[in-house]
């Protein structure tokens, strides 16, 4: 059986994703420039509204001069699945 993720996944992720942004001074087209995706796919990403691929998560990541597992730092994991998936995140990016 598959667990569901968080509903604030998103949310979380989006608000990490704002503030760094907002720290670098970067609009949302602006960091749409440097990871390669639309400014509104950014404003999209920021609100939770999109479920982002990992790729897309490491552009944005990228631009922002941030590993991935910085991103997630400020996720509090609702099940065992996903704290086991954030904490092997963080040991991958950190090799």
């Amino acid at each position: 059986m598959k667990s569901k993720l968080p509903h604030h996944l998103p949310l979380t992720l989006g608000a990490a994703i704002r503030s760094r942004r907002k720290d670098l001074s970067l609009s949302q087209e602006g960091l749409g420039f440097r990871s390669g995706l639309h400014r509104t796919y950014v404003a999209d990403l920021e609100r939770g509204a999109r479920n982002p691929s990992l790729i897309s998560i490491a552009k944005v990541a990228k631009a922002l001069n941030v590993s991935l597992s910085d991103l997630f730092t400020n996720i509090q994991a609702e099940d065992a699945d996903l704290e086991w998936s954030i904490s092997n995140l963080q040991d991958a990016t950190a090799r």
